[in-house]
């Protein structure tokens, strides 16, 4: 009798055992499946955008780049993808969750509103999850399920109405395949692959002058430039060709190449500095290193010998024929013409500047820097309306009065950044003000 009691009682055990170990079993499974992502589903090579636990706001805002998105109505926090059909087409598949305790369809913990309704097969026959997908995997890896944020690939993306805005936006978005975007009243954070060049970590900029239009240190702004203009279309090209060789013929004279004189003084450090002074004078500094001295050398007696080009120098000579004829007459001087532009070097390092000494005072820095300043690629101020004021006096081109980029609110007045490099992707704060 105390055998079969010892036996009931054995089993028993064991049956409790199996039914506790069953329930962790489905409460993990359950629990795994409900942290599942809409990336998971969706096919890395159809997918060309996922905005992630947005609103019908957000959605609106972004409907400027991907107007499929104005059809989609939305009430709650949902996640909303934009996939490629095979006839040209785009669907959209809107991501709901669901509340329901226990697994329930093939894409729990999902429901899934799919606009052409056939759309949703594409999630059947995919060949690679987004979650594998590289700049996916780099950008979400530092992301919150509940978090909101919008991946995007970048050939998607239609041009910009006008060249001032695609030039700022591929000068942002660089040659990257895809970007991570996160954005708040005033605030947005870039996130694209790292591309692969050198720079070399600067220093916080100085503002010139009480007034300053535009303040900014980068390393290797030649390759920042390269790359935004291998984005831009021909129509682009053509319109800033001409503008930016009307104003290096203006600044530096016709003998000078500012792709080959010019673009060579940004392969380094570079810090551009532009304002006026209080009586109203224009005062701009450009200076930076280069670590061969005898082209810098080379390039700054160039740029000088062209700068001098511009006005010849010529002196007034004046003779006392009689005492009653006096001659006068403009002659080529033997004595080099005083430039406003002062152009030094001073072992690696130049400087070119048009005043003697000037006002400045440390760049504010409101956004966070949370690495060594070693990551630093670029910081910056603009002022957008003055620096567009400036534009079109000096270059007689009209620049918008405001930009028509999604990620800038509207009546932006100035702009703070923060560039850095982290790991495998570099970082781009952006902090705005009206």
């Amino acid at each position: 009798m105390s055998t079969l009691r010892h036996i009931s009682g054995i089993s028993i055990a064991i049956a409790i055992g199996v039914f506790v170990l069953g329930g962790l079993i489905v409460a993990t499974t359950t629990l795994t499946a409900y942290s599942r992502e809409p990336a998971e589903f969706l096919p890395a090579e159809k997918t060309l955008a996922v905005l992630h636990n947005v609103n019908s706001a957000v959605l609106n805002q972004y409907s400027v780049w991907l107007p499929e998105l104005a059809r989609v109505p939305i009430q709650d926090s949902s996640t909303v993808a934009i996939l490629q059909l095979n006839n040209d087409q785009r669907a959209v598949l809107v991501f709901h969750k669901q509340n329901s305790a226990l697994p329930t369809g093939e894409f729990w913990p999902f429901f899934i509103e799919s606009y052409p309704p056939e759309a949703e097969e594409l999630l059947q026959h995919r060949l690679q999850p987004l979650m594998k997908h590289d700049g996916y995997r780099s950008f979400s890896r530092s992301k919150k399920l509940s978090e909101s944020w919008v991946f995007v690939r970048t050939d998607a993306l239609p041009n910009e109405t006008t060249t001032y805005a695609n030039a700022i936006r591929s000068l942002l978005f660089q040659d990257a395949e895809s970007v991570s975007l996160q954005t708040t009243d005033m605030h947005v954070r870039i996130e694209l692959q790292k591309p692969s060049s050198d720079y070399t970590a600067i220093e916080v900029p100085q503002l010139l002058t009480d007034q300053p239009i535009l303040s900014l240190s980068m390393g290797n702004a030649r390759d920042a430039l390269l790359r935004t203009w291998q984005q831009l279309n021909n129509q682009d090209k053509i319109v800033l060709t001409a503008v930016l060789q009307a104003l290096v013929h203006k600044n530096a004279g016709s003998t000078v190449s500012g792709q080959y004189d010019l673009l060579p003084l940004l392969s380094e450090t570079t810090e551009l500095a532009l304002g006026y002074s209080a009586s109203g004078t224009f005062l701009g500094r450009l200076q930076g290193t280069l670590r061969d001295e005898k082209i810098l050398k080379e390039k700054l007696q160039q740029l000088q010998a062209s700068r001098n080009s511009i006005q010849p120098a010529t002196e007034l000579l004046q003779l006392q024929l009689d005492t009653q004829f006096r001659l006068r007459s403009l002659r080529m001087s033997e004595t080099p013409p005083q430039d406003s532009v002062q152009i030094s070097q001073q072992r690696n390092a130049f400087s070119i500047r048009n005043f003697e000494q000037a006002a400045t005072k440390q760049l504010p820095l409101t956004l966070s820097q949370k690495l060594l300043a070693s990551s630093h690629r670029s910081i910056g101020y603009a002022d957008l309306a003055a620096l567009r004021l400036l534009l079109e006096k000096e270059l007689v081109y009209t620049v918008e009065n405001s930009l028509s980029l999604p990620i800038f609110p509207p009546d932006t007045k100035t702009v703070y950044w923060l560039w850095e490099e982290r790991g495998d992707t570099a970082v781009i704060q952006l902090q705005f003000s009206q």
